[in-house]
C-alpha cells in the first residue's frame, strides 16, 4: 500500500536496480492537487499513448525525450487527457 510518491520511489528503485535511470518528477494541476510521477528515456515506447518532456537540463537531467509514468497503472493507460493536466513543478534523482 501506498500513495503515488511511494510507488514512484518504489518504481524508481526497481528501475535503478536494472540499470535504468528514472527521475521522479513532482507535479500540480489546476486544482492544487500534487502528484508523483518517474520519468524514464525510452527512445520507442511501444506504440503505447505516453506524454513527454523535451527538455529539462533545467533540472539537471541530461537533454533526452522525458516520459512521464504514471506507476500506478498499466503501460497500456499511460497518455491521454488525465496525464496531461499535469505541470511539472521539480525532479529529483533517486539517490539509491
Amino acid at each position: 500500500m501506498g500513495d503515488c510518491d511511494d510507488f514512484s520511489i518504489l518504481v524508481a528503485a526497481m528501475l535503478d536496480e536494472v540499470g535504468i535511470e528514472s527521475p521522479i518528477g513532482f507535479f500540480v494541476n489546476d486544482y492544487a492537487q500534487y502528484h508523483a510521477m518517474i520519468l524514464v528515456n525510452l527512445d520507442d515506447p511501444g506504440g503505447n499513448e505516453h506524454y513527454y518532456h523535451e527538455d529539462l537540463t533545467q533540472s539537471g537531467l541530461d537533454l533526452w525525450r522525458w516520459i512521464s509514468i504514471e506507476p500506478q497503472a498499466t503501460i497500456e493507460t499511460q497518455g491521454g487527457s488525465w496525464i496531461e493536466q499535469w505541470t511539472m513543478f521539480a525532479v529529483s534523482e533517486l539517490d539509491v
